[in-house]
């Protein structure tokens, strides 16, 4: 995982940080999902209807997501979303500079929350390279094309689609159905909106840092 140093020093495997403790699963009901205190955030900004419309997996739907981090909500403060549970801001790293800062605030980034695996990485045939699953291979699965399972990817925040099948009343044939799913993404369009100590980056933002799919391209 990424973030932990980031928020800190950088969530998770990297450098532990007191108000972000590694990895959970916001749809899980499992009470020890993640320590006394924190609360399980999902990191991501996906909405229907364009990133201001509505959210698919956080604020009121927090819990639709299978990915996301501990984090102690009640020490956030001004970095807390107004909406319960009061979670940090999640964001795409993908964005332009100006959407992040439209969306985080000015003088914040958009740093990733967690590492791609292996598996979430697929071959491009048009860009002759590997690249991160999202969600060109997402609507694939849909229209029948082979070569491409969500289930697998690591990181994929929508695995069996049960939650975009929940967004569209369990009509899988629907608009609402296949925008949601247009939606889904791995783990390199998912983030937190993060104020940066001086001498910070977002950990995926390291000149040094290579994701597993560049391992793959090497």
């Amino acid at each position: 995982m990424l973030l932990g140093g980031a928020l800190g020093a950088a969530c998770g495997d990297w450098v532990d940080y007191p108000l972000v403790v590694g990895r959970c699963d916001p749809s899980s009901r499992s009470a020890d999902e993640c320590p006394e205190y924190f609360f399980c955030c999902s990191d991501d900004p996906a909405a229907l209807g364009g990133d201001e419309g509505e959210p698919l997996f956080s604020r009121e739907r927090n819990d639709r997501g299978r990915f996301g981090m501990c984090v102690r909500t009640d020490e956030l403060r001004s970095e807390a979303l107004a909406e319960p549970p009061g979670c940090p801001i999640p964001c795409n790293p993908r964005w332009e500079p100006s959407r992040i800062e439209e969306v985080c605030g000015a003088s914040k980034e958009c740093c990733q929350t967690v590492e791609l695996h292996e598996d979430d990485c697929v071959f491009d045939d048009a860009e002759g390279r590997w690249r991160a699953a999202d969600a060109r291979e997402a609507l694939g699965s849909l229209d029948g094309e082979h070569g491409w399972n969500p289930t697998p990817h690591s990181t994929h925040q929508d695995p069996d689609l049960e939650a975009c099948e929940a967004f569209a009343g369990g009509d899988r044939g629907s608009d609402r159905f296949r925008e949601c799913v247009g939606h889904l993404t791995t783990a390199a369009e998912r983030g937190f909106c993060m104020a940066l100590g001086s001498g910070q980056q977002c950990p995926a933002e390291d000149p040094e840092y290579v994701d597993a799919c560049e391992v793959m391209n090497e």
